[in-house]
């Protein structure tokens, strides 16, 4: 448990993080990537990807997306936090990693609604995690760039705490937050 509350504490002092090492970009300072890993708030369509048929319908359809005219598998009918992020940084939006045959070329993102900080060893029902991500980006990264290590000078990479490992407890009975007693 204290392993899992300090891995907690290091991903929310990693939130927005700018990566400084290795491979060479553009020469004038600007973040020419993002690399985002979270849950719902800054997911952009990995869950509607991976979700088994007949889950997840909903985000599969209008309304959601709507601000783009079409479905995107995001959880909201906009932008999200993400998007804004990128729109400030004028970079496009970032097309979620499960949906291949997209651009890649000013980053990825990782993020799936409802993952956790913790690993799903640690808890019952959840099968995306920040570990799973973390694979996933280095699994990216070594497919593109022939190395998984530090290439991420004028990149930056955002990851969002993945709330939903604070309220599993509560929701599954277990831990001081349940109420239903």
């Amino acid at each position: 448990m204290a392993s899992s509350a300090a891995f907690l504490v290091l991903v929310v002092a990693a939130l927005h993080v700018c990566c400084c090492h290795g491979q060479g970009g553009g020469g004038d300072g600007a973040v020419a990537a993002i690399y985002s890993l979270g849950d719902s708030i800054t997911d952009t369509g990995n869950l509607a990807k991976e979700a088994p048929p007949g889950a997840f319908e909903t985000i599969k359809h209008l309304p959601y997306g709507v601000t783009f005219g079409r479905p995107t598998g995001r959880c909201s009918d906009g932008l999200l936090m993400i998007d804004f992020l990128a729109q400030d940084m004028g970079l496009p939006f970032l097309n979620p990693y499960l949906a291949k045959n997209r651009s890649f070329d000013h980053g990825v993102n990782f993020a799936v609604a409802g993952a956790t900080a913790m690993d799903p060893d640690d808890q019952s029902n959840r099968t995306f995690s920040l570990k799973l991500q973390l694979r996933w980006f280095k699994d990216f990264m070594k497919s593109s760039f022939d190395t998984d290590e530090g290439i991420l000078i004028l990149s930056l990479c955002k990851i969002c705490a993945c709330r939903n490992s604070q309220k599993a407890p509560i929701f599954s009975g277990s831990g001081r937050g349940d109420r239903r007693k």
